[in-house]
């Protein structure tokens, strides 16, 4: 009651892009110069500024409004984030002066959005090499791989580009995303059908509401409901339920909320209001699906033409190649130098017609062409001299393709910022669900598939799993260990239980991939390996803050040594090298 008000008169108090959790506070004569800068630039490129009459004008005539608009400090520059979940408060001022409140922008979506999810299962090449997830990246890297290596099993020589776009959602051309979207909308209306979700959660159910839609009458509505869940709802412990409730949508609407969406997009900054010229809105429920169907287009009517009729004039068959794209950040790979020069060449130039420039500073490939050796410095080489190419949060080898995640972004953020604490988690629990949500992102088949990584990556990707959550595990007890007595042995019995989750988290997705892709993984990685690579973990981290975890770490040691000679393994001894995890030698805990 006294601390806050205090704070909140002198600062302005925010996060950053990349530090995570971490609080920043901004004395509040520095933050306007900041945000002033940030309008001016804004003004000059996107956006126009609306005098009131003019907003009044444009909301009168749809059922939602505007959207809130805070800023987000990155390295060098300042991102806008549009809150569109939240209806907005509209002042009328006259004689009975009042307000009212209008829906906020993704619910005025809900059908649009529905519509558009439908067209992305029945036609998902609209959507180009577009993944939205790890089992899309599983699903095509999988089958790219069984088709290089043949039946010699010889792996050839790969050549890799890496390649972001710069600023993709605020270039969009808007006009040009309209024509895209009248020719993806295939059908006169569609069918739209209500059902809720209800979730299962530790502390109770959620109920949620949507729509799916179907293109005609005759469509089963338990079918399509069916769909809906088997894609959008593949690990979700939910029930769906039809709601009975039927709705019919024609092309004309949803082309109309599409141009309101795009065209007369507001955004209230203070205390102004501004109209978005160019570019569409970043934080809407469709955004990523109109950036994703616009730059697939674009792969359709430029790059891949482009490609084939590069090989073409070099009299060449068409080399087997893959072309993944997470949202804007594009992977390329292929089996001829010649073919992935050609694609970086094309990127490098641009692509006037869709207002669409890569961004110079991201490129990253795993070869020379001509005089940009110096992209190679996108590579990250460990102290065992291995190169891998980021992308999307992942590592891939440059030889194998093996696949890694990505920790070197933990580097320069404390990892105390990467987390919440309950100070009062007495009887663990709280730290218990943290350990299993540490670890859950990281139990996806694409790191311990034997398909595609060896059995040494498979166990190194296990290995540093564990590095980070048990760095994450002493930012946590170090925190409520101020207020709470801690015993070691319910530490240990946490840090076990968080094992054998994990296991059977792999199993489990491993069993969804072979239910949703008809893949099936191979997992060689043994329960006590598993075991043995957590233990040896928590030593390595605990022992550099030892004096705090001294009772913890004999325990841990004892535990350990009941394993005998694991380290005969020459893949746990691999995996367990320092060599190979060198990056977490310089992470902060």
């Amino acid at each position: 009651s006294v601390i806050v008000p205090i704070i909140s008169s002198c600062f302005y108090v925010t996060e950053r892009q990349f530090e995570k959790l971490q609080v920043f506070y901004y004395p509040k004569l520095v933050w306007r110069k900041l945000t002033d800068n940030a309008l001016i630039c804004l003004e000059k490129q996107s956006y126009k500024l609306l005098d009131h009459a003019s907003c009044s004008s444009i909301i009168s005539e749809r059922k939602f409004g505007y959207s809130k608009v805070r800023f987000l400090l990155k390295k060098n520059k300042v991102r806008i984030v549009a809150n569109t979940k939240a209806p907005c408060k509209v002042q009328i001022h006259g004689p009975r002066s009042r307000s009212f409140f209008l829906k906020s922008v993704n619910s005025s979506l809900k059908e649009l959005h529905a519509v558009l999810r439908r067209i992305k299962h029945e036609n998902p090449q609209v959507l180009g090499s577009s993944v939205f997830g790890y089992d899309d990246v599983y699903q095509m890297l999988h089958r790219f791989l069984q088709k290089i290596k043949g039946g010699s099993g010889v792996f050839p020589k790969v050549y890799i580009v890496v390649g972001d776009v710069a600023k993709a959602f605020d270039t969009i051309n808007q006009d040009k995303l309209v024509n895209i979207l009248k020719d993806i909308v295939l059908n006169d209306k569609y069918i739209l059908r209500g059902y809720t979700q209800v979730i299962s959660t530790k502390k109770g159910t959620r109920t949620l509401h949507d729509q799916v839609a179907h293109g005609n009458d005759g469509c089963r509505s338990n079918d399509v409901i069916k769909i809906e869940a088997a894609t959008r709802f593949r690990s979700s412990c939910c029930v769906i339920v039809d709601q009975g409730e039927k709705k019919c949508i024609k092309k004309e609407e949803m082309q109309y909320l599409l141009m309101e969406h795009l065209e007369r997009n507001i955004l209230k900054i203070g205390q102004r209001f501004y109209l978005q010229r160019t570019g569409i809105c970043q934080g809407s429920s469709i955004s990523t699906l109109l950036c994703s169907l616009y730059l697939g287009h674009l792969e359709r009517s430029i790059i891949l033409p482009y490609l084939e009729e590069a090989s073409k004039q070099r009299n060449a068959c068409f080399p087997n190649t893959l072309l993944l794209r997470w949202i804007d950040d594009f992977l390329f790979i292929s089996t001829s130098e010649q073919n992935s020069a050609s694609f970086f060449g094309r990127m490098q130039r641009g692509f006037k017609e869709y207002n669409c420039q890569m961004n110079t500073k991201k490129f990253g490939l795993n070869f020379n062409v001509g005089q940009n050796e110096h992209l190679q410095n996108r590579l990250y080489v460990g102290k065992d001299g291995v190169q891998f190419l980021p992308w999307s949060g992942l590592l891939i080898n440059c030889e194998t393709l093996e696949i890694q995640a990505d920790y070197t972004r933990y580097l320069g953020i404390p990892i105390n910022s990467t987390i919440t604490v309950e100070s009062n988690d007495s009887g663990l629990c709280s730290l218990k669900a943290k350990l299993r949500n540490y670890m859950r992102p990281k139990c996806h088949p694409l790191f311990y598939d034997s398909s595609i990584n060896s059995s040494r990556t498979v166990r190194l990707n296990a290995y540093q799993a564990f590095l980070i959550c048990a760095m994450k595990f002493h930012c946590y007890v170090r925190s409520i260990s101020v207020n709470t007595q801690l015993n070691p042995g319910h530490l240990l019995e946490t840090i076990e239980q968080s094992f054998r989750f994990m296991y059977k988290l792999i199993k489990k997705q491993m069993h969804k991939i072979v239910v949703s892709f008809s893949i099936n993984p191979i997992l060689e990685l043994k329960k006590e390996e598993m075991v043995w690579l957590g233990l040896s973990a928590y030593i390595w981290v605990l022992k550099k803050k030892q004096t705090r975890h001294k009772d913890l770490l004999s325990l841990l040691k004892r535990k350990i040594s009941a394993f005998g000679r694991m380290d005969d393994s020459d893949s746990l001894r691999y995996a367990v090298k320092d060599s190979h995890s060198s990056v977490f030698t310089d992470i902060q805990f």
